[in-house]
Order: structure tokens, then C-alpha cells, then sequence
């Protein structure tokens, strides 16, 4: 871009130069026409002459640079020394002068010149004489002041493009690292690293961190209150259902079977409503606040002390071999919701161990829960995925499970996979995004 301004401002400099110069030589030849004229004159025999001498003694010396000539009836009746006995001939391109006053034209030595020609009347002792005078000038010495002003100015332009992009390059360099400060700040923020940007800002960037400051706290305080309304609503929602379970249990007592089964029937529908729309109200998902790490092995280590006391749970070896201070990037809350299902899911069907382990595969990190049960069909294994689906009839649970941990990971663009365990059972996993350890 700066390149191709210096090259149009070059042009119109070079223009602009011609033509002052075209202007100074025009100027210079209505002068010597003017000369010409008063130093005309006729001599005894009637016949036009010269009665004064013209100032430029180059009109004197042969090719000298300076002409001039004057015709009459179409024939050169007087001309300078400097043409000899040649004459001024025209060019093909006859180019003209801004004003048109003077043109292009040959010297006897080929050299290109400006003439400029008038008529004028003079007074003869029989007859006025009508002649064309006419001067010329040598315009090499103006051609060569061109390219040395050309050459000038490309040196002048090529010191000004090197300024112009050194000043670019400063600008872009130093004049722009406020906004590269600010980009880290959010890689930061996006990455977990930190809640808020923080750090010292130039005053012409410092009411946006600002507003993405008030834009995060804003963020986080609404997921706060979708998690207390979650809360307050199953609270809400306890006490009604427990009475009318026990108005089903009574209704039931009294041999009302049809009644009970239909009240029941529907405390379950309303429980399983409740318990989805709560499992949603509980994720944060993508949508949580800057700074969102979950600390994954502590996590693993917290959930698996609750599951080993549930059922079944003490005769499972409960292996976590995630590393010390291995991070997640995903709300805390979010992963405790996954990694809770997960663990109650191998509760129910490992025979007497679950591992927890990073594995690589290719360039991608995943978390895989391992166990030595029965496993899962490939024919159901997405099934059991869906609300309320699951793979046998047998055993407790009510089919949320699994559901509840692929609308979490689902909040992050994830997915839950299913595959066979070289333990023998069953191994589900999940993309480690984030991973930092």
C-alpha cells in the first residue's frame, strides 16, 4: 500500500515539474519574441533587417542552442547565425506546451526544441511587410534538470517509504502490544488460568477489559442463581411428592389399587421431569465463567469415598490413577456431575474392580473408567444413552444415569464413548479437554 501511494505521488510530482517547467519556457520564449519584434526593422532597400542586436549570444553561435527566424509569404527571409543556412523543421508529435503557445520542433542538429511563433506587420517605406517571427529554444537542458529532479525525488520518496513502514512496523510492534496484552488475558481467561484479566491497561483499552470484566462476573453470577433456583426447587417440590407418595401408599392400603398405580404412575413421571430439568439447571457447561478447572484426581478421590458406602461399594478395588494436580478444563460442579454418574454406573455391574486412568490416543487425551463386569452389547450402546433406556432389566437404577453425563458433556461439544475394557467389562471415556497436569 505504501508502495503504491509513493509511486502515485512520484507521478504527480514528475507531472506537476514538467509543467512548471513547460510554463518557464513558454514565459522565456514570449520574451524573446517580444525582443525580436522591437529589434525589427527595414533597411534601405525596403527589405526586413534587424537594427538591433538581441541579448543571447547563442543566437550567434552555430547550434548554439537559441534560434530564431523570420518568414514571410511562406520563405525564410532572415534567420539567427546559430541555424546557418537550415531552418527549424517540425516533428511528428508536435507536442504542445500547457498553453499551446509553443510546440515541438528540430534544430538543424536534430536536437528537439520549443518554438513559438507570431505574426506581426511591418511598416515598409512601399508596403507594410506581414511576417511570422519565431524563436526556439534547446530543451535538453531542461530534460536533463527533469531526470535529475526525477532521480531526487525517487530518493527523497524511497527515504520517506522506509520511515513509513519503520513507523508501521513501531506501530504494529509497540503502538499495538496493549492489544496483544489483552489477548493474553483472555487465552488466559479461556484457558482457566484465571477468572478475571488482571493486570495494568493503557487507558485507551482499559474500559473494554473493563467491560469484559463486568461481562464475566455478570456470567457467573447467573449460572450462581440458575443453581440456587435448581436448588430451590427441588426443595420446593420434596415435601409435595413425598405426601402424595404416602396418599398413593394409603389409597393403596385401602385396596384403591387403580387409584394408587395412577398416582404413582405419575409421581414418578414428575420426579423423572424434575430430576432432568434440575440436571440441567445444575451444569454450567460452556457457558460458565472464566477460570472454570476442575481438579480431577481430588474429585475421583472425593466421589469414590461417597460410592464405596452405597451398595456393592465396598467390595469393589476402587483404582485412581489420574496424576497429582491434574486439571481440568470444565466447571467443578459439571465434572462432579459426570465423573458421579460414571462411578454409580460401575458400582452396579463391576464384579471387584474399576480403574480410572488418562489414556492417549493419538493426539488426543481421554479419561476412561474401566471395570471387569459383564460390559455393554455394541447393539445397545447407544441406547442406553437415551433417557430412561437400559441395558438389562435387572438391578437397580432408573436409566438417567448415562443420560444425565451425555447432556453434560454435551454442554462442552463432548461425547461420551462406550467401548470394551481390557479389564474384560465395559470402558467409558470422555475427551480430557483442557488437560493441564
Amino acid at each position: 500500500m505504501v508502495t503504491a501511494v509513493l509511486v502515485i505521488v512520484w507521478l504527480l510530482l514528475r507531472a506537476m515539474f514538467e509543467d512548471h517547467i513547460e510554463r518557464l519556457t513558454e514565459s522565456d520564449l514570449q520574451s524573446r519574441l517580444l525582443e525580436l519584434a522591437g529589434a525589427l526593422g527595414v533597411d534601405d532597400e525596403n527589405h526586413p533587417a534587424l537594427i538591433a542586436d538581441l541579448t543571447d549570444p547563442r543566437y550567434r553561435k552555430p547550434a548554439g542552442g537559441a534560434y530564431w527566424r523570420i518568414v514571410e509569404d511562406g520563405r525564410t527571409v532572415l534567420r539567427s547565425p546559430s541555424l546557418w543556412d537550415a531552418d527549424i523543421g517540425a516533428t511528428p508529435t508536435a507536442h504542445l506546451s500547457p498553453s499551446g503557445i509553443a510546440k515541438e520542433a528540430r534544430a538543424p542538429d536534430g536536437s528537439l526544441v520549443y518554438l513559438a511563433e507570431r505574426e506581426v506587420t511591418l511598416d515598409g517605406s512601399a508596403a507594410p511587410h506581414r511576417l511570422t517571427i519565431g524563436v526556439a529554444l534547446d530543451i535538453s537542458a531542461v530534460e536533463k534538470l527533469q531526470r535529475s529532479f526525477e532521480r531526487q525525488v525517487v530518493i527523497a520518496l524511497a527515504v520517506i517509504g522506509v520511515a513509513l513502514s519503520l513507523g508501521a512496523w513501531l506501530q504494529s510492534s509497540f503502538g499495538l502490544r496493549p492489544l496483544s496484552g489483552v489477548r493474553a488475558q483472555l487465552t488466559r481467561v479461556r484457558g482457566g488460568q484465571a477468572s478475571r484479566m488482571n493486570g495494568a491497561f493503557p487507558t485507551e483499552v482499559a474500559p473494554l477489559v473493563d467491560d469484559l470484566n463486568k461481562l464475566l462476573e455478570r456470567q457467573e453470577e447467573l449460572v450462581r442463581r440458575a443453581r440456587e433456583r435448581a436448588g430451590d426447587l427441588a426443595h420446593g417440590l420434596k415435601t409435595p411428592l413425598t405426601i402424595l407418595r404416602i396418599t398413593a401408599q394409603t389409597a393403596a392400603a385401602r385396596g384403591e389399587t387403580q387409584t394408587a398405580a395412577a398416582i404413582t404412575e405419575q409421581i414418578d413421571s414428575m420426579k423423572t421431569h424434575v430430576e432432568r430439568e434440575l440436571s440441567r439447571a445444575r451444569l454450567a457447561g460452556a457457558t460458565a465463567g472464566g477460570g472454570a478447572l476442575a481438579d480431577a484426581r481430588l474429585t475421583i478421590d472425593r466421589l469414590i469415598r461417597i460410592v464405596r458406602r452405597m451398595p456393592l461399594g465396598e467390595t469393589i478395588e476402587w483404582r485412581n490413577e489420574l496424576p497429582n494436580d491434574a486439571r481440568l478444563l470444565m466447571d467443578p460442579n459439571d465434572f462432579g456431575e459426570i465423573v458421579g454418574n460414571l462411578l454409580d454406573n460401575a458400582r452396579k455391574h463391576a464384579k471387584s474392580i474399576l480403574k480410572v486412568s488418562i489414556v492417549i490416543d493419538g493426539a488426543e487425551r481421554r479419561i476412561c473408567f474401566d471395570d471387569d463386569g459383564p460390559g455393554i452389547p455394541p447393539s445397545v450402546r447407544e441406547t442406553i444413552l437415551r433417557r430412561g433406556e437400559r441395558a438389562t432389566n435387572e438391578g437397580e437404577g432408573s436409566g438417567l444415569g448415562l443420560a444425565i453425563v451425555s447432556e453434560a458433556l454435551g454442554q462442552y461439544g463432548l461425547a461420551l464413548t462406550i467401548d470394551k475394557s481390557p479389564l474384560g467389562g465395559c470402558r467409558m471415556s470422555f475427551p480430557a479437554v483442557g488437560w493441564v497436569a
